[in-house]
C-alpha cells in the first residue's frame, strides 16, 4: 500500500525521512540500490519508461515533480552516489560531508565550478557557450563527466531542467552549491 498520495509535499517529507531517495527504481537493483520516489508511492509496481502516446501519467508526472522538489531548494538534487538522479536531505548532506573523501578534479571541472561560483545558477547549453567562447573545446563525455565530478564532490546541485532555454530537450541548470546551500 502506498505511503501517501504523491505530492511535492509528501515527496518532500520522504526524502527528509529517509534521508536518500531516487528518482525511479534502478532497472537492476541490488543490495546498494536507494529506494526511490516510485517505489516509495507505487509500491509492487513494475514502472514502464514509455515516452509516447502509451506512457503511464504518473512517470511523466513524477519527472516533471523532481524539477519542482529541486527548485524547492528544500533538499539537494544531483548525481551524488554513482550515476544516477538522487535527492538528498539537509541532514543526510551534513553527515555525508563530514566523511567525504574528494576526488581531484580535471581543470575542465576547476573552470566549470569557478563559473558557477561566479554565476549560479547555469543551464548546461550556457556553460558550454561560455566554454567555447573562451577557447575550451570539451567533448560531450568530458563536460558531462566533469558535472557529475563535481556533484559527486558535493560542489554543484541540479536545480531541474530548466525553462530559461528553449531546444528540442530541456537542459538542466546548475548551481554551486556553496551559493544555493551556504548552512551546508
Amino acid at each position: 500500500m502506498p505511503i501517501a498520495k504523491l505530492t511535492l509535499q509528501s515527496a518532500l517529507d520522504q526524502v527528509e525521512k529517509i534521508g536518500r531517495v531516487a528518482i525511479f527504481p534502478e532497472k537492476k537493483p541490488s543490495k546498494h540500490s536507494i529506494i526511490s520516489l516510485w517505489e516509495l508511492f507505487y509500491p509492487r509496481t513494475k514502472m514502464k519508461w514509455e515516452w509516447d502516446d502509451s506512457a503511464d501519467n504518473r512517470v511523466v508526472k513524477l519527472w516533471w515533480l523532481k524539477n519542482e522538489i529541486a527548485q524547492t531548494q528544500k533538499v539537494l538534487y544531483g548525481r551524488f552516489f554513482g550515476n544516477r538522479p538522487v535527492l538528498v536531505s539537509k541532514s543526510e548532506t551534513r553527515r555525508t560531508l563530514k566523511t567525504l573523501e574528494k576526488k581531484p578534479l580535471t581543470s575542465l571541472a576547476r573552470e566549470i565550478l569557478s563559473r558557477l561560483e561566479d554565476n549560479s545558477p547555469q543551464t548546461k547549453r550556457m556553460l558550454g557557450r561560455e566554454l567555447r567562447a573562451e577557447g575550451w573545446e570539451p567533448t560531450k563525455s568530458e563536460f558531462e563527466r566533469s558535472l557529475i565530478d563535481l556533484q559527486k564532490n558535493f560542489l554543484i546541485v541540479s536545480l531541474g531542467d530548466s525553462e530559461r532555454e528553449k531546444g528540442p530537450m530541456p537542459s538542466s541548470e546548475y548551481a554551486a552549491l556553496s551559493l544555493i546551500f551556504p548552512d551546508l
